[in-house]
């Protein structure tokens, strides 16, 4: 339309005869606004060196929380009562990434994983997730081929299998049906691949390149084999089998066969069959398989404390893998398995699921790098940062005022110092970092810093200049960092707390994560409405507030209040020099972050009978006035943990079997009319009679869906959200008909009556606590007490007893005995300090009372300085950043 030569007309811009091109002048140019020191610094972008020193590249692969549920008893019979209740445990959980390496701590030192041969100098130790062996060993072209080849590792990657010790092509029988397999043995699985080969004209036309023509020394050597390792095609993974699972290795040979069975500690689980073309073969492979399950069984003897199967899918090196029933956790057999079986073991008290069912998620590598647990041959300050996403911490400390003793005032600096010190060089470059002082008192001095760039030198050297002026500040009037207060401004914890909120909620930019760590060794000076008002501002923040109680001196009030609000922590640091590694643990617990905001609801499926009462193990649970909806906010999971919720129900006896809340009364069907009409008499006896209905109904065995369980996430490493799972965790329970006769009644399920016996432990302690502070000690003494002969009679009659059979059932009992021993042993402290020594117990034992109690229910610590704490210390990289903690070297 119109001349297409024309001069087209944009308003505000002058018409020229040439190109139209913008020009800026002197005069036009912006003026570059100077610089302020308190604007924070901007994100940085993601770059490969970032992700390589500590960063987390950008994928599609999104990392899915596993959600089981569970009921107490696989069956219930119904009662004569109106009511029963029922039990049932949630898990929600995150494999870990750094595999089955020991946490650090005095603990007793595992025997050698190999019982023969003994591993070379140059091999990998039990420490290192690095399985490709070095260039001169065997396996070395074999491995690396396998690596190449395998498109997927169905979220268990090589690097968690340990090094490979043998590989051969063995047919595999289940049943009736043998197919061959190439069969690689590592030191933590065996797994069968099969290739998938492509069926071209040229590959019809090849000769002697089958299986059978393969020969593993020519690749051993370097040589080029035209089987099916020259052809380069893709490998599938058709099985895994764990050595950790194998309970017994049989010679089965007959005539005709040399097979070797494989039989697995969960009895339901079928046999894995491996035949041999010469006996020198089976021997070799069985030996060796031995040799691993002896050393796995060994080392298992001696870390049975180390325990960590509470009664979820056993953690795997993997992420978001999806986790099954208690039947399958044994290996990783299952639809795609050997021989195309097909088979699925499930129970109907227990469902699983990970969120699975995301192909648009899946198609990229992981993006979480598996780095070796840091064993200390030296100092850890040259060690590169834990890789995990970008972060914004905030650090609000408490420095000792003017009027402190100098000895003191300058031991509590240097510690401080040094803490700080380790904490700048443990973050990545893509990391943002604040700090704020105080000191506690009537014009106390507060200094800040906005939130500077690990990744820029000028923002490091800002830090560093703040944390070495800590002691000597210079004058308020020369101070970049200095400020400004009301005269006479009495400072305390709640004071300081603002300040670092201020800086927190002025971001213009803001990573992912985000946290808090505040540090106070003063006693409380805070009023009720400067932390109403605290409380209002936390919650607009949203973010977590770890609290660290420093020295015996603290009042803890204030932090277990800031804590609880915002769903942080609260640590104690009885002694001074155990902050640097109490404060790692939490910044290495924030770096494990994988999961965020994770929102699940619960829904009951029949309204009739099932009604939920109570939900427990979690705060802010929501439960509709009806009973039928729950609604849970977990506000972040990280990579090895695991969190349980009770949920407690009720089944309404007076509903009839089969969901129907009352009888159907329906007009009479055509053959009951011509029954009827041919007057056999029968007319009380109808089809569709009320009584005769629900007599029937009565003696049935029902299995019923109680509830099911549905979510949503946010995985901060990808900045993707998920709305709900790939299919919800259904919950169904076999309900039996009344029986007059007494039946025995089965045991609990092991992993509720521990997390009851948490909750338990928690609540008793907390208020035990409260007493206190109104100076009841008889009464505290008294709950105590009471608290421990209750523990006491869980551990003796809820759970059953020992056995000598080594299977999953048993390993999950010895966890719950193990936690409820910790417990006891926990109260006993406490109730004999507050015995001898009542008026001094609030100095020492009751913040390590609260500690305790807040592991306990929220099944999280950051240390393993006690039982507790080293049972509920799961997060990965909060286990490796307190053991290069350990091993930093202060400059001073």
């Amino acid at each position: 339309m119109g001349d297409k030569n024309a001069t087209s007309m944009f308003p505000g811009r002058e018409q020229t005869s040439g190109p139209l091109r913008y020009t800026p002048t002197p005069r036009s140019a912006p003026t570059p606004a100077p610089h302020d020191p308190t604007d924070d610094d901007p994100l940085e972008p993601p770059t490969s060196a970032s992700v390589r020193s500590g960063g987390s590249a950008s994928s599609d692969y999104v990392v899915a929380p596993s959600i089981s549920v569970r009921s107490e008893f696989p069956s219930i019979t119904r009662t004569h009562e109106p009511t029963q209740s029922i039990t049932c445990l949630i898990t929600v959980e995150l494999p870990s990434r750094r595999g089955s390496a020991p946490v650090p701590g005095p603990v007793i030192t595992a025997p050698q994983r190999y019982a023969t041969p003994p591993p070379t100098d140059d091999a990998p130790g039990p420490y290192s997730y690095n399985a490709t062996p070095p260039s001169n060993t065997p396996f070395a072209r074999v491995a690396e081929d396998l690596q190449n080849r395998l498109v997927d590792w169905k979220g268990h990657p090589m690097d968690a299998l340990g090094p490979l010790q043998m590989f051969d092509i063995l047919s595999v029988r289940r049943d009736s049906l043998v197919r061959e397999f190439y069969v690689y043995l590592f030191k933590e699985a065996i797994i069968c691949v099969l290739e998938e080969k492509k069926k071209t004209l040229g590959r019809l036309l090849q000769t002697g390149s089958g299986a059978g023509s393969f020969d593993g020394s020519s690749l051993a050597s370097g040589a080029t084999s035209p089987g099916p390792f020259g052809s380069k095609s893709v490998l599938r993974l058709k099985g895994r089998i764990y050595i950790r699972h194998i309970k017994r290795l049989l010679d089965t040979s007959v005539a005709g066969e040399l097979s070797l069975t494989i039989d697995m500690e969960d009895e339901r689980l079928e046999s894995f069959i491996l035949i041999f073309r010469d006996h020198s073969s089976l021997e070799n492979w069985r030996a060796t398989i031995q040799g691993l399950v002896n050393a796995q069984r060994a080392a298992n003897n001696i870390q049975i404390q180390d325990l960590v199967e509470f009664g979820g899918a056993a953690q795997a090196g993997g992420k978001g893998t999806r986790a099954r029933s208690a039947a399958t956790t044994a290996s990783s057999i299952g639809a795609d398995s050997l021989l195309h079986s097909g088979q699925r073991s499930t129970l109907s008290s227990t469902a699983s699921s990970a969120g699975g069912g995301y192909p648009s998620y899946s198609k990229s590598p992981e993006p979480y790098v598996h780095v070796a647990p840091h064993v200390s041959t030296g100092p850890s300050n040259a060690l590169p940062p834990l890789p995990h996403g970008p972060m914004d911490v905030i650090a609000v400390v408490s420095l000792p005022p003017p009027s402190a003793n100098p000895s003191t005032a300058q031991l509590k600096h240097r510690v401080i110092r040094n803490a700080l010190d380790f904490l700048v060089a443990s973050l990545g470059p893509r990391d943002r970092f604040a700090l704020v002082t105080f000191q506690v008192g009537k014009s106390g001095r507060v200094r800040k810093t906005p939130f500077l760039s690990i990744g820029r030198p000028g923002s490091v050297t800002r830090l560093s200049g703040f944390i070495e002026s800590m002691a000597n500040p210079p004058p308020d009037n020369s101070d970049e960092f200095s400020v400004t207060s009301a005269k006479d401004e009495i400072v305390d914890v709640v004071t300081a707390v603002n300040h670092g909120l201020d800086t927190v909620l002025q971001r213009k930019q803001k990573n992912s994560i985000s946290g808090m760590v505040l540090v106070c060794d003063a006693s409380d000076t805070s009023r009720k409405p400067q932390m109403d008002l605290l409380m209002a501002r936390t919650e607009a923040a949203s973010l977590p507030i770890h609290s660290f109680g420093y020295g015996k001196s603290h009042d803890p009030g204030p932090l277990w209040l800031i804590s609880n609000a915002t769903g942080g922590s609260y640590t104690f640091v009885r002694d001074w020099y155990e902050l640097q590694d109490c404060l790692a643990g939490c910044v290495g617990g924030m770096m494990s972050i994988g999961v965020m905001n994770l929102r699940m609801h619960a829904k009951v499926l029949d309204h009739s009978r099932f009604r939920i009462k109570k939900v427990a193990g979690v705060g802010g649970a929501v439960v509709a006035s009806s009973g039928l909806d729950v609604d849970v906010t977990l506000p972040a999971l990280r990579f090895g943990e695991r969190r349980e919720l009770i949920v407690e129900l009720e089944l309404d006896n007076r509903a009839p079997l089969g969901g129907s809340s009352h009888h159907r009364e329906e007009s009479m069907s055509a053959t009951d009319a011509f029954v009827q009409r041919m007057g056999l008499g029968i007319d009380g006896l109808s089809l569709s009679d009320a009584a005769l209905g629900e007599g029937m109904m009565d003696a049935m065995i029902d299995e019923a869906p109680v509830f099911e369980v549905d979510g949503g996430f946010f995985d901060p490493s990808t900045g993707k959200t998920v709305t709900r799972l790939g299919h919800p965790v259904l919950l169904t329970l076999a309900i039996n008909p009344p029986n007059e006769r007494t039946l025995q009644q089965p045991w609990s399920d092991a992993s509720i009556v521990r997390r009851r016996a948490e909750l338990l432990s928690h609540q008793m302690i907390m208020r035990a606590i409260v007493f206190v502070g109104r100076r009841d000690f008889n009464h505290a003494i008294q709950l105590l007490v009471g608290t421990r002969t209750a523990l006491t009679n869980i551990l003796n009659t809820s759970l059953p007893p020992p056995t000598s059979r080594t299977t999953r059932k048993e390993l999950v009992t010895l966890a719950a005995v193990r936690v409820i021993q910790s417990a006891m042993a926990d109260v006993s402290v406490l109730i004999d300090a507050l015995e001898e020594n009542p008026e001094g117990f609030g100095r020492e034992w009751r913040p390590f009372g609260a500690q305790q109690a807040m592991v306990f229910r929220d099944q999280l610590s950051w240390t393993g300085r006690t039982t507790t704490e080293k049972i509920f210390w799961c997060a990965d990289h909060s286990i490796e950043l307190f053991g290069r903690s350990s091993d930093w070297a202060a400059s001073s």
